[in-house]
């Protein structure tokens, strides 16, 4: 009899406040891991929206380092001219077009969408003009941007101002002209 007991003792199950108490860690422990997983989900997007933008800003900068280093004219106009490799907004978007020579009939057509302002000035730096520019794009933080500059060693700062002679300021659309082979 005694045996029996021993066996139906040892057989007991949990109290009510035993359960309560796992409950209880349970909550806590899904609870704590659903948070870390909104703040580390929350964070990666505003990471990538900026790490896009930056990528974005950095090609846009290269292109406009590759045109301006071997076009012998570069115009800013208010329209896209023929020729031209042409920098422009469209609609909220940031479009570059670009014509590899004179036998390139199909221009290769690039659209930056998270880049929200190009600003582009030409400066006299005596025997050759500079290309400043500034890429800027924007967050919930506020505003960002890259900058820089580039001598225009094909173009000479008496051409340039002959042909944007009667602009005060620069116009939006920035043509490159198309090196020859």
């Amino acid at each position: 009899m005694i045996n029996m007991k021993a066996k139906i003792l040892s057989k007991r199950g949990f109290t009510l406040t035993e359960l309560m108490v796992s409950i209880i860690f349970v909550v806590i422990i899904i609870g704590t891991a659903s948070y870390a997983w909104y703040v580390s989900n929350a964070s990666f997007e505003s990471t990538k929206n900026v790490s896009e933008a930056y990528s974005q800003a950095r090609s846009l900068e290269s292109l406009i380092h590759s045109a301006a280093s071997t076009s012998p004219s570069l115009l800013f106009r208010e329209e896209a001219l023929i020729g031209y490799s042409h920098f422009y907004f469209d609609d909220g978007v940031y479009k570059v077009i670009l014509y590899g020579d004179q036998s390139v009939t199909t221009p290769v057509t690039m659209e930056f969408d998270a880049i929200d302002e190009v600003k582009f000035q030409v400066i006299d730096r005596g025997r050759k003009c500079e290309l400043a520019y500034k890429i800027e794009s924007s967050d919930d933080n506020g505003p960002f941007y890259i900058q820089g500059g580039i001598i225009l060693n094909n173009i000479e700062p008496q051409t340039f101002r002959q042909s944007h002679q009667g602009y005060i300021t620069l116009p939006q659309v920035l043509n490159f002209e198309i090196p020859e082979v």
